[in-house]
């Protein structure tokens, strides 16, 4: 990770999607995935612990929507 780099994090419930992202993201030089969860109360966990600078989220997760 460099500092040039634009910190990722990923929120979605499913894991064929969170790893599909990060495998998108690891292609590009220029971002770093910081973390990801699969409902809001990680997401902000994770997030409180590595802050990004860009956060994917899904808007309907299982345990409800991301803005709870």
């Amino acid at each position: 990770m460099s500092p040039e780099q634009t910190q990722v994090f990923i929120v979605d419930d499913h894991p064929l999607v969170r790893e599909w992202l990060s495998n998108l993201l690891l292609e590009q030089p220029d971002l770093h995935l910081c973390g990801q969860a699969e409902d809001s109360a990680a997401a902000l966990a994770g997030m409180t612990a590595s802050p990004p600078d860009v956060a994917i989220v899904d808007l309907t997760l299982k345990t409800g929507s991301a803005s709870t």
